[in-house]
């Protein structure tokens, strides 16, 4: 039995930091690769479909840089 490391698609889409729907919306349109089916045919995302779905969702929304957070805490806004 393949005891690879996979991963849910709500896991997924809480790592990438979108909605499960966001999720959903990328695989049907084909912007992030679709993931391998389990044995009662449910996504089973490897490690390697869950970096390129971090990939494309950095591109989507990259991280705020160091000068944008700087401004973001001195303005008094949490994030």
């Amino acid at each position: 039995m393949d005891k690879t490391k996979t991963y849910t698609a709500k896991e997924v889409a809480e790592r990438a930091g979108v909605s499960d729907r966001t999720l959903r919306r990328w695989l049907q349109t084909g912007k992030v690769p679709s993931p391998a089916r389990d044995r009662n045919n449910r996504p089973a995302f490897t490690k390697t479909t869950l970096d390129a779905i971090l990939k494309y969702a950095n591109q989507m929304n990259p991280a705020p840089s160091h000068h944008e957070r700087v401004h973001v805490h001195a303005a008094g806004v949490r994030a």
